[in-house]
């Protein structure tokens, strides 16, 4: 087992603040219909899945960096979704087509915890990335 460092602590805690802001972003969604949507269902399941594995890369950086870094970078993209259907409504129906039973009301919406979902992971995910970086580099 490594040793705490406070590389470690930091990346940690952005894991498990992307999956805090993950859950309140998710929470209100879940007792909703939204969440039984055929297009918007598996969006929020996806979001529910991404926060776990935060948590779980936050836990594991501890001892497993590398695996770690890499959990944390799927669970962003897991995450990803979610937010960008609340950020940008009219491009995501352009790209994901399917049975929406709201017209967007426009092609980019204003979402504050959306937002910062979105800029916590992509720190969470560049922290993966560095230290995915620094684990390749320091073995060569």
């Amino acid at each position: 087992m490594q040793k705490s460092t406070p590389r470690a602590l930091r990346y940690a805690g952005l894991c498990v603040l992307a999956a805090v802001v993950g859950l309140f972003f998710s929470d209100p969604l879940g007792p909703s219909e939204f969440s039984g949507g055929t297009v918007t269902g598996p969006l929020v399941t996806l979001h529910e899945v991404s926060g776990c594995l935060f948590v779980a890369s936050g836990v594991m950086a501890f001892v497993y960096q590398r695996v770690a870094a890499g959990v944390a970078l799927v669970a962003w993209l897991l995450s990803l979704p979610l937010y960008l259907y609340f950020v940008a409504p009219g491009p995501f129906r352009i790209v994901i087509p399917g049975e929406y039973q709201v017209l967007a009301q426009a092609a980019f919406a204003w979402n504050t915890l959306a937002v910062v979902g979105i800029v916590v992971g992509a720190a969470a995910a560049g922290a993966s990335l560095m230290s995915l970086w620094r684990s390749v580099t320091s073995t060569t």
